[in-house]
């Protein structure tokens, strides 16, 4: 799983969060830390960042897709001009 800024210093205390293990639930498995992420603010940019866990899709089972999935956003970074890069990852997602 990945861990944005603000959840690895709220649950972290500043320390290295790779390679931590988390947990969503008593029926959740066990999930290594692999990455840590920028903050995004969803709810503008007035806002604080919430602390966030991102999970692959495919390693979330039906009751953590019904409970916790209530949309999908979907984020990237490129060089090139935003015009350039939609139509690619339109594209992609839909493949």
């Amino acid at each position: 799983m990945l861990v944005n800024e603000s959840f690895a210093r709220k649950y972290f205390s500043g320390a290295n969060p790779i390679g931590g293990q988390l947990s969503m639930g008593e029926s959740d498995p066990w999930r290594t830390v692999v990455g840590i992420i920028a903050d995004l603010k969803h709810h503008g940019l007035d806002t604080d960042a919430r602390p966030e866990v991102l999970i692959p899709f495919p390693q979330l089972d039906p009751f953590m897709l019904t409970a916790f999935a209530r949309g999908w956003s979907v984020v990237l970074r490129s060089d090139a001009a935003p015009e350039s890069v939609i139509a690619a990852a339109t594209r992609d997602m839909r493949a």
